[in-house]
């Protein structure tokens, strides 16, 4: 375990989560108040709590906010299978790397999709042509598609002319999830339908409760929201629902460094640069403190090879595929990441050009956002 929190802690989520800012004002620091007096007042802790001997320190407006960026960083998981394929490529070659990781991922799931032309959906009954888009948002929700054009685009990937060992190859998803909203020219009621599935597999605890909340200014939500956050992540309003559903989109490079002897300096640019460095201490139960020494680059925290049996802890355990010290850089370690202020302007919407204007400040999640307003309906994917 103390290997484990030492690589957790050289990503120095906790430095960028302080940059992120409260939205509305003060709502991070009532939520984490209401928190504390809950657990003050409560009669018994969690199980939890009693099995491994330990007590509850307070709630913290930075635990809601490394929360919050230790979720975007996860949503940002290409750079694992990147990762994943370069260390083929190295070892076995380019051949095998596409065989086993084609660069277009995203295609190589198409050859397992069915698209109907406009033709195939006559015959079936089920055309329907489109009436104009609410005008003024900027884009067309109503633009025409080369359906014969995107199916010739996919490419299936288990045809290969390798030569080498039989082996049996798939493509498997640890997980999925799916969206989609329905506009409401579309519909027998006239009104605009969405789902969204974050297909999570039942555990204790939760990763996302079902609730209830209400702002000052009456305005109520329902919906799921991730414990140690004020926010929904799925969810209905009043005037607009939406959900989410990650997107694999490319927000992570890992830039291959040089380090002098002494870890001091790294050359960049024709130049010896210095280091960031962070000391930090893990505390163990029974054992003494262990001191830990981080660094950073501009592009962002260095990451050094993990030991070979990391392998097996999910996503970050790639990182015990690299062989030499790297600088992760993702859209989450800027100082613009208002990831917070999105996800909160979205909840408050009561129109579909505010809800495009709330996700303009998603800067990190690599997340494709779904919604309906009570008059009209739209997706997002932001990327």
């Amino acid at each position: 375990m103390v290997e484990l929190d030492k690589m957790m802690r050289s990503f120095g989520f906790i430095r960028y989560a302080r940059k992120l800012k409260s939205y509305p004002e003060g709502i991070v620091e009532a939520y984490a108040k209401g928190v504390n007096d809950y657990v003050r007042q409560a009669a018994i802790l969690p199980v939890e709590f009693y099995i491994v001997g330990t007590t509850f320190d307070e709630w913290t407006v930075d635990d809601t906010y490394l929360l919050t960026k230790l979720t975007s960083f996860e949503t940002s998981y290409r750079w694992v299978i990147t990762v994943s394929r370069q260390a083929i490529l190295e070892k076995y070659g380019k051949a095998w790397a596409d065989l086993i990781i084609p660069l277009e991922m995203d295609e190589s799931l198409g050859s397992f999709s069915t698209v109907l032309s406009d033709a195939e959906l006559k015959a079936k009954g089920k055309y329907k042509a489109s009436k104009p888009a609410e005008p003024s948002l900027g884009f067309n929700f109503n633009k025409k598609i080369d359906v014969e054009a995107e199916k010739k685009g996919y490419k299936p990937w288990r045809k290969t002319g390798i030569d080498g060992p039989k082996a049996t190859l798939s493509a498997t998803l640890d997980g999925a999830s799916n969206s989609w909203a329905i506009h409401g020219n579309y519909t027998k009621s006239g009104k605009p339908l969405l789902s969204s599935d974050p297909h999570l597999s039942t555990r204790v605890p939760s990763v996302l409760y079902m609730s209830r909340a209400k702002m000052p200014d009456g305005t109520a939500f329902f919906g799921g929201m991730m414990p140690g956050t004020p926010y929904f992540v799925y969810g209905r309003s009043d005037y607009i629902a939406w959900g989410a559903t990650v997107s694999y989109t490319e927000s992570i490079d890992l830039f291959k460094l040089k380090l002098n002897k002494e870890t001091t300096h790294y050359y960049y640019n024709r130049t010896w640069v210095p280091l960031r460095r962070y000391e930090d201490v893990i505390k163990v139960k029974g054992a003494p403190d262990v001191h830990i020494t981080n660094y950073a680059t501009h592009h962002g925290p260095v990451m050094f090879p993990l030991p070979r049996n990391m392998l097996t802890f999910p996503s970050y355990g790639v990182l015990a595929l690299i062989e030499s010290p790297a600088a992760l850089a993702w859209a989450g370690f800027y100082d613009d990441d208002e990831i917070v202020v999105g996800t909160f302007k979205l909840m408050m919407a009561h129109t579909t050009k505010q809800a495009v204007e709330a996700l303009k400040h998603y800067g990190s999640a690599s997340e494709g956002i779904v919604f309906a307003t009570v008059s009209f309906a739209a997706s997002h994917t932001h990327d």
